[in-house]
Parts: structure tokens; sequence; C-alpha cells
């Protein structure tokens, strides 16, 4: 899929954070469904709820990858 996962700064994730990011994946998904879906519909970068608690974004690393290999 070319997904990953990186905090805020760009640094990729600790083992603890993605352990907690996955437990809070599931806590929010189970109890805060509509709450979860409106935040990331009125998020100016489309992220998650938990996503946003956490400070991760998902980014697309196939299309990244490609745009570097652009500008070398």
């Amino acid at each position: 899929m070319g997904l990953e996962m990186r905090l805020w700064y760009g640094a990729k994730p600790y083992p603890l954070l993605a352990s907690v990011h996955a437990l809070l994946f599931w806590f929010s998904v189970s109890l805060l469904t509509p709450l979860v879906l409106l935040v990331s519909l009125f998020s100016d970068r489309k992220r998650l709820l938990h996503d946003m608690i956490l400070g991760v974004v998902v980014i697309n690393s196939a299309y990244h990858q490609q745009y570097f290999y652009e500008q070398e």
C-alpha cells in the first residue's frame, strides 16, 4: 500500500507509541465512531482523532519516494 506512520516532525514512531496508537484506535472507533468520523471530515489535513491526540501523520511513502527520485 505504501503507507507510513510518522511523527508530526517526520521521525519514525517508536514501539511504545505504535502500541498506544493501536489501542487508542480501537478504543476510539468502538466507543466514539461518529466523533472520529466527524473530526476527519472537518479536519484540514483529514487526520483522525487518535492521530491528532498522539501527534502522528500517515503518509503515502510511494508518492514521496517517487517525488524525491524525480528531484535528483
